[in-house]
């Protein structure tokens, strides 16, 4: 039951932080605190070393969220196939291969959401909770992907939803 509210809950607020709070907000800053506050009080609230895990949710969810991912989702999802760098080390990569752009996107994706990786790893280490939890930090944007096979341009919020989703269960399985 524990892991539905996570995921439930965690799905709502990735949402909220791509859709700046639902639209109510024209500042990215105002959704990305939300977020990282909804996520550390989440994981917090079911911590033994619940003061630790606020600060090292908060900072780490916060940072995950700074680094630009939108030229990748929205490539994942089959909207946008365009020429703008995102994230260096990543373009890199994504440069030495000729592949169909949906794919590009959802391999940068899934790339770029190994940022959700320490935070991870730093809370399974002070809870003792899974350490493995970090290395499905990928799954986060092949599930873009997905989505975008299914619902096509509107497969970027469902995306937001069952990434952020799943970022919840992985969550949990580290306290």
């Amino acid at each position: 039951m524990t892991e539905l509210i996570f995921f439930f809950i965690s799905a709502v607020l990735n949402r909220a932080r791509g859709s700046k709070l639902f639209k109510t907000t024209t500042r990215t800053g105002i959704a990305r605190i939300a977020f990282a506050i909804g996520m550390a009080l989440m994981a917090a609230a079911f911590a033994e070393h619940a003061k630790l895990v606020f600060c090292v949710s908060f900072a780490g969810f916060f940072f995950w969220s700074l680094p630009a991912w939108g030229k990748y989702a929205g490539m994942a999802v089959g909207t946008d196939s365009s020429d703008e760098k995102e994230t260096v080390w990543i373009d890199k990569i994504l440069d030495r291969f000729k592949l169909p752009f949906q794919l590009e996107g959802a391999i940068g994706l899934s790339l770029r959401m190994l940022y959700a990786a320490p935070v991870l790893f730093v809370i399974s280490f002070v809870e003792g909770g899974a350490y493995w939890t970090g290395l499905l930090t990928p799954l986060m944007g092949a599930l873009y992907y997905v989505t975008g096979l299914i619902w096509g341009k509107e497969g970027w919020k469902y995306g937001e939803y069952v990434s952020g989703g799943l970022l919840g269960l992985l969550t949990f399985w580290s306290l």
